[in-house]
């Protein structure tokens, strides 16, 4: 048991104790293997959902159920990933705001020069196309002002999701401390 807890500390969750065991030394082994198992797992999923995650697919979500602190790990990488998704749908939203915008300015363009074509038919129209291009303006900066309090929002979810990345952080800490603890007690078994 020695041995694999040496491999645990030194990050090596595929060592596992062999051997035919009697009485407690058996529960030990099976409880170290388990841990073992269970860790490795855990690990395992983590990496692929990370691995995932910097790739851009922001799908994906941890589902099973994670004992002890890894279900803070668990909650801490399903939510950078709701947290990302709500962002990128942010931009999205901004985006599609600024592309009706630009189109709006373009739609203004095209009556603004027939409106000129016409000017010679009646200042009327002139005045009438002004007008209209004043409101699309005013609207542009209306439409302005949310894509620049969107952009403050996913800002803020960044930081949020920086915040929730260094709590994952803190908890994997735990969980070594707790990994050597473990250790400490089954060499002391």
């Amino acid at each position: 048991t020695s041995y694999i807890l040496g491999q645990m500390s030194e990050g090596n969750f595929y060592a596992f104790v062999v051997g035919d065991y009697k009485g407690k030394f058996a529960q030990v082994k099976e409880s170290l293997n388990l841990t073992v198992s269970t860790t490795a797992s855990y690990i395992s999923e983590i990496n692929s959902i990370l691995g995932q995650i910097s790739d851009g697919d922001l799908r994906v979500s941890i589902d099973r159920e994670y004992v002890g602190q890894f279900g803070s790990i668990k909650d801490s990488i399903n939510s950078i990933t709701s947290n990302l998704n709500r962002i990128i749908t942010d931009i999205n939203n901004a985006s599609e705001q600024l592309l009706n915008g630009a189109s709006q300015i373009s739609e203004t363009s095209m009556t603004l020069a027939e409106g000129a074509s016409q000017q010679a038919i009646s200042v009327g129209e002139v005045t009438a196309s002004a007008d209209m291009i004043n409101s699309q303006i005013q609207e542009n900066a209306e439409n302005s002002l949310q894509a620049d309090k969107l952009s403050k929002r996913s800002q803020e979810n960044s930081q949020q999701g920086n915040r929730e990345m260094e709590s994952m952080l803190k908890a994997m800490e735990g969980i070594e401390l707790a990994s050597n603890n473990i250790s400490n007690i089954i060499k002391v078994i």
